[in-house]
């Protein structure tokens, strides 16, 4: 669908974030939780949301700086198998990296994530992903 740049590597990893933390805001009632039970009015909600807000794009910037750079060559891999084996490196790193950064209460977040990055990949790169593995005989 997207060709391999880091312009869409970096969309890729913006909107990966943003539906992760989409996610994990309505599990446990962590956006009930932080905005509704904390306004009392109509202002204080559109307040505590905006704030919400800033708040998970304030901490997906480290996240998508640290990572866009190992998405993006190990996209660029043209062998399947080394693919294969590069990303699960970095799924496993980056589920670390995350858990013991952002969440080290709540290790299941991390395989969220996990899981966030391996959809949004197939989604923005499938085509891409394909040719790797057809070049070499092998058929999705």
């Amino acid at each position: 669908m997207f060709k391999i740049n880091l312009k869409n590597t970096l969309l890729f990893l913006i909107i990966k974030y943003l539906a992760f933390f989409f996610i994990i805001a309505f599990m446990d009632n962590r956006f009930f939780t932080n905005v509704i039970e904390n306004s009392d009015t109509s202002f204080e909600i559109l307040m505590n949301t905006l704030g919400y807000i800033t708040f998970v794009l304030f901490h997906t910037i480290p996240l998508i700086l640290i990572f866009i750079l190992p998405y993006y060559f190990i996209i660029k891999i043209e062998k399947g198998v080394f693919f294969i084996l590069l990303l699960s490196c970095l799924i496993f790193s980056e589920y670390y990296f995350y858990t013991y950064f952002y969440a080290s209460m709540d290790k299941t977040l991390g395989v969220y994530n996990i899981l966030t990055s391996l959809i949004f990949m197939f989604i923005f790169f499938y085509e891409v992903i394909k040719l790797k593995f057809l070049k070499q005989g092998i058929k999705l």
